[in-house]
């Protein structure tokens, strides 16, 4: 499985901030930034507007009907 379509079931059940995205897979920081970038990018997900740890991050209506 990869990075990415992890990140998309972890938030199939429901928004997460993102230090509780990044302790829950323990995946190194840069990781984590660059999957839920790329899943930003391909309108699957995207955050709160704030650019921090505490950025809410959640499936748009694209992601979750895919």
């Amino acid at each position: 499985m990869t990075r990415t379509h992890a990140a998309r079931r972890l938030l199939e059940l429901g928004p997460l901030m993102y230090e509780e995205f990044e302790a829950i897979t323990g995946w190194p920081p840069k990781a984590c930034q660059s999957t839920l970038k790329h899943l930003k990018v391909k309108g699957i997900a995207g955050h709160n507007g704030a650019h921090n740890r505490r950025t809410v991050w959640e499936l748009t209506r694209k992601g979750r009907t895919q």
